[in-house]
C-alpha cells in the first residue's frame, strides 16, 4: 500500500510539472499549443499515440484518477474519431469499475467503514442490492462533480450484484461520456 501511495505520489509531481512546464511554454511560445499543431505534432507518432491514449485510460484507474480529464483531451486532441475515443474510454471506465469493486475488502477500507458506519452501510446495502440500484449507481455516475470509483467500491464492499454495478456504470457513464465528446470535440476547433 505504501508503495502504491509513493508511486501515485511520484506520478502527481511529474503530472504537475509537466503542467507547470507546459503553461510556462505556452506563455513563451503561444502559437505552439493550438489544437492544430498538437494534433499535427500527435500524428507524428501513428498507431503508438493510440496505444499511449488506450494504456492511460486504461492505467488511470488503478491510480484512482478520474476519467474526466483524459476523455476532454481525447475529444479535444482527436476531434475526427470521437467514437473511437469513446469506445476506449468506456472501457476504461468498466475496467476501473471491475477492478474497485473486486477489490474493494482488499484496499483496506472495509472495516475501517464498517464499523464507523454500521447503519449507514447496511441502508446503503439495501438499496444497492435491489434492481433500481443499477439506476442509483447509473445517477452517481452521470453526476460529473462525484467520482465514480467510488460507488464502484462501495458496491463491492456491501456486495451488489456485479452486473447492476456494471450496467448502471455504463448507463452513466455512456451518457456523460457523450456530452463531454460532443461539447469538447467543438471546442479543440476554437483552440
Amino acid at each position: 500500500m505504501a508503495t502504491l501511495h509513493r508511486l501515485k505520489q511520484g506520478f502527481n509531481i511529474l503530472w504537475l510539472s509537466t503542467i507547470i512546464l507546459g503553461i510556462g511554454y505556452s506563455i513563451y511560445s503561444p502559437n505552439t499549443f493550438t489544437a492544430q499543431n498538437i494534433s499535427l505534432f500527435l500524428e507524428t507518432f501513428g498507431a503508438y499515440i493510440w496505444l499511449g491514449y488506450i494504456l492511460i485510460t486504461f492505467l488511470r484507474g488503478l491510480f484512482l484518477f478520474p476519467s474526466t480529464p483524459f476523455v476532454i483531451a481525447g475529444a479535444i486532441l482527436f476531434p475526427k474519431h470521437l467514437l473511437f475515443v469513446g469506445v476506449i474510454s468506456i472501457v476504461g471506465i468498466l475496467f476501473s469499475a471491475t477492478l474497485l469493486y473486486f477489490f474493494a475488502e482488499k484496499m483496506g477500507f472495509g472495516n475501517y467503514l464498517t464499523q464507523k458506519y454500521p447503519h449507514k452501510i447496511d441502508r446503503v446495502k439495501k438499496r444497492l442490492n435491489t434492481k433500481k440500484g443499477k439506476w442509483l449507481v447509473a445517477l452517481w455516475a452521470l453526476f460529473p462533480l462525484v467520482p465514480t470509483d467510488i460507488i464502484c467500491y462501495v458496491a463491492g464492499l456491501v456486495q451488489m450484484k456485479y452486473y447492476y454495478m456494471l450496467g448502471g456504470i455504463f448507463i452513466g457513464e455512456v451518457l456523460l461520456v457523450s456530452i463531454y465528446l460532443f461539447l469538447f470535440s467543438y471546442m479543440g476547433w476554437f483552440l
